[in-house]
């Protein structure tokens, strides 16, 4: 089996390009690092349009090459639309799966709008993703899941909620050798990166989405564990 994670352009549609940091996807990278890890033999890549600058079209031509079983998109509600195409043009080369905060908050709406998309992971994504890798090609399966949302003919199937994982150090090192790192920057350098220390905010911010991934409570990692990240 092979899983391909894409994660859309939006970086040229910011208007001042040069203000903003561009990060590597540590939401795909850290799915892909525990599919690796608990799949094994299973063939993983990432492709980061984002960075690389790929058109819609560019990111789909490079992900066909790679003939892929499975394709896990990524896309907030600013990169929903981008997510949307590239799920109807890849729909006949391999099942299409939604991550992120817009199928979480919208899982009927975005199935009915985006037919390429098969299956949404609701909050949280590593362990439902891996989960459900488990069973893709038995859909009947699908449902004793928790954390997706997928169409049964008229109606969508939503899944009891994933509970939060209890441990962040449970999870592995985000696969960022499958990722263009020197092209990552800021306003202020260039080869840079992202790490996450903590997972929740219990702040309600009108304009976040966090909590609707990583919920209200903070969870923390151990310093031993961000440490080992360095290196």
């Amino acid at each position: 089996m092979h899983v391909l994670f894409l994660q859309p352009g939006y970086q040229k549609r910011v208007e001042h390009t040069s203000l903003i940091s561009v990060v590597p996807p540590l939401e795909l990278a850290s799915c892909a690092a525990l599919v690796r890890h608990r799949l094994l033999g299973t063939e993983v890549s990432i492709i980061d349009g984002n960075v690389l600058g790929l058109s819609v079209s560019e990111l789909v031509e490079q992900a066909i090459a790679l003939n892929p079983d499975v394709v896990v998109l990524h896309a907030a509600t600013h990169t929903i639309k981008a997510a949307g195409r590239v799920a109807e043009l890849l729909k006949q080369h391999a099942t299409v799966v939604l991550l992120g905060s817009h199928g979480t908050a919208l899982p009927a709406e975005t199935l009915a709008e985006f037919a390429g998309i098969t299956v949404i992971v609701r909050g949280e994504p590593e362990e439902t993703l891996v989960e459900w890798l488990g069973v893709w090609q038995d859909p009947q399966q699908w449902a004793h899941v928790t954390g997706l949302a997928f169409g049964n003919g008229e109606e969508t199937v939503l899944t009891p909620n994933r509970q939060l994982l209890e441990s962040l150090d449970s999870l592995p090192t985000p696969a960022r050798d499958l990722l263009p790192n020197d092209l990552y920057s800021s306003p202020y350098a260039r080869r840079v990166t992202a790490l996450r220390t903590t997972r929740g905010c219990p702040g309600q911010c009108t304009f976040c989405d966090s909590h609707l991934i990583y919920g209200c409570g903070t969870r923390t990692r151990t310093p031993a564990a961000v440490v080992d990240e360095f290196g």
